[in-house]
């Protein structure tokens, strides 16, 4: 259950992030008006070090697609109740 001045996000993680999360599929409540950026910060301190080495390269970007409503996202966007946040590896090929 939310607060007032709260939300709650679905995350749905993929591969490796999956496997050191061990779940495919979490709900994380944040302060309203909160951006991306700081959702995947929580799960870095949630999840620990190995977590976000996957989800960062050594240069602190991101490795990771990350997906808002079925949407490509942006770190700086702003989530809202309901929102369901897909973490996972952009498709490669050739």
């Amino acid at each position: 259950m939310t607060g007032e001045g709260m939300i709650k996000v679905t995350v749905k993680m993929y591969s490796l992030l999956q496997r050191e999360a061990g779940d495919s599929e979490i709900e994380v409540c944040m302060k309203e008006g909160i951006r991306l950026e700081k959702l995947l910060e929580k799960l870095c301190d949630k999840y620990g070090r190995k977590f976000k080495n996957i989800l960062y390269n050594n240069e602190g970007r991101l490795n990771m697609l990350c997906l808002i409503n079925g949407k490509k996202a942006e770190l700086e966007e702003t989530l809202k109740n309901g929102d369901r946040v897909v973490l996972m590896f952009p498709a490669g090929g050739g």
